[in-house]
């Protein structure tokens, strides 16, 4: 920029050569052509001070992209090293504290999404840190907002680890907080699975179930529909349309059901109550 000012200002002085001498009456060829030069010349060095400007600005744009490419990776490596951090801190602590501590540095580190990243996964990563540790630990679906008897109504899920010989803490990710069975005691009643393979397992059964339940009932209603016209039938050859219509409905129906119970079945051999 400078130096595109101090051109325009050596133009500037030379118009003025110009005009001054042309006031005493007029400009020599020889002087003019030295003038014209003197221009040309300018206009070069202009057009070059703006082809530098223009490399110094892409080379300033290469940098930036750069920078922010090196801001990304000491992004990672900053998580890195948090991670790292909180494994050393966890020397002198006794497992509950431990435990704790994971649940608690998770959630703040975790975004919950429903049906994206939700309870289940959430559950699974920190059971996985748990064992990382040394630290024996379940995982368990139920509910902490009602009482439930069937594990197919169960609404969350969470971690239970074994911090001592026979006592438990209740870690629910998605909250980042532990319980005891004095502080929550629904966190202690539901179906506990050994790993996340068997959680996986039992969300794919129960997928699988809940279809089959679905078209079970449709198909129930439809029987009891056809089951209504049949008693309502003024005719015989009415009357036969509707119960063999019934009971092909009903077939139908049974297949679901038999179905669906074979599939909990499955689901309950996974999963222990607690």
């Amino acid at each position: 920029m400078k130096k595109k000012i101090f051109i325009a200002l050596a133009a500037v002085v030379v118009l003025f050569s110009i005009v001054f001498t042309g006031c005493s009456g007029g400009v020599s060829q020889g002087k003019y052509d030295q003038i014209v030069d003197q221009l040309a010349d300018a206009e070069s060095q202009l057009t070059q001070a703006q082809n530098s400007l223009a490399a110094l600005q892409a080379e300033k744009d290469d940098l930036d992209a750069l920078y922010q490419d090196t801001i990304t990776q000491l992004s990672g490596v900053t998580q890195q090293l948090n991670e790292l951090q909180a494994q050393y801190e966890f020397i002198g602590l006794t497992d509950a504290e431990i435990a704790e501590q994971i649940v608690i540095n998770y959630e703040a580190s975790h975004l919950y999404e429903r049906d994206v990243y939700d309870c289940n996964n959430m559950a699974s990563d920190v059971w996985n840190m748990l064992k990382a540790q040394g630290i024996d630990a379940v995982i368990v679906v139920g509910s902490v907002e009602y009482i439930i008897t069937d594990i197919v109504q169960s609404d969350h899920a969470w971690v239970l680890a074994e911090v001592a010989p026979g006592e438990f803490l209740a870690l629910d990710a998605t909250i980042g907080h532990a319980f005891t069975p004095e502080t929550g005691s629904r966190y202690f009643r539901g179906w506990s699975f050994a790993n996340p393979a068997d959680l996986k397992i039992n969300d794919d059964l129960r997928t699988e179930y809940n279809a089959h339940v679905v078209f079970r009932n449709l198909l129930n209603n439809e029987a009891n529909i056809a089951a209504g016209l049949y008693s309502n039938s003024t005719t015989q050859a009415e009357a036969d349309k509707w119960l063999s219509l019934y009971d092909k409905l009903k077939e139908l129906k049974d297949d679901q059901e038999a179905l669906a119970i074979n599939l909990m079945s499955q689901i309950l051999a996974l999963a222990t109550e607690l």
